[in-house]
């Protein structure tokens, strides 16, 4: 999972934050941007760049799962024009035999080569959604202070865009 376990940063920050207020009477705010930026932007770059780097990860190996069975129905392909090339005015039952036995083989790899496309795939659709799922998450994070639950700036900034253009569209 691309997140650490639940209110660990939140525990984080208080304590931080505890420390802090022990020392001094209050917080200024170079140190409230020091610690949004560690425990608020820095938890979200790092969740973010987690899921981007697993989507990645999917993505090649859907890609390697994709490039096999292309090699493999290029080989089929390949056999088949020999198979027909090899087809003259004479022909033998035995040839014929062989040729057939030797096109299934070649059509059975496909279907296997297929089937592994095929598991790998729906296999890397519930990855896939399970990391859109966890960014989505982080990007709605990213729009609320951890502290408060308000929305924060961004939050606020999108949720004006929003209420601009829900309003011009009327």
């Amino acid at each position: 999972s691309v997140q650490k376990q639940p209110g660990a940063n939140t525990l984080e920050l208080t304590r931080e934050i505890d420390r802090t207020l022990e020392h001094t009477d209050q917080l200024n705010d170079a140190k409230i941007l020091d610690l949004y930026q560690r425990y608020v932007v820095g938890a979200l770059e790092k969740s973010l760049y987690a899921g981007r780097t697993e989507l990645l990860e999917v993505l090649e190996t859907v890609d390697n799962s994709v490039e096999g069975a292309a090699t493999t129905t290029t080989k089929f392909d390949s056999r088949l024009g020999d198979f027909a090339s090899s087809m003259d005015d004479n022909l033998d039952a035995q040839k014929v035999k062989e040729q057939v036995s030797s096109l299934q083989s070649d059509v059975s790899d496909v279907k296997g080569s297929m089937q592994v496309l095929r598991e790998n795939l729906e296999a890397h659709r519930t990855e896939i959604n399970r990391l859109t799922s966890e960014l989505s998450q982080a990007r709605e994070q990213a729009r609320i202070d951890a502290l408060s639950g308000l929305l924060n700036r961004r939050g606020f900034d999108d949720a004006l865009e929003q209420s601009i253009e829900a309003f011009m569209s009327n």
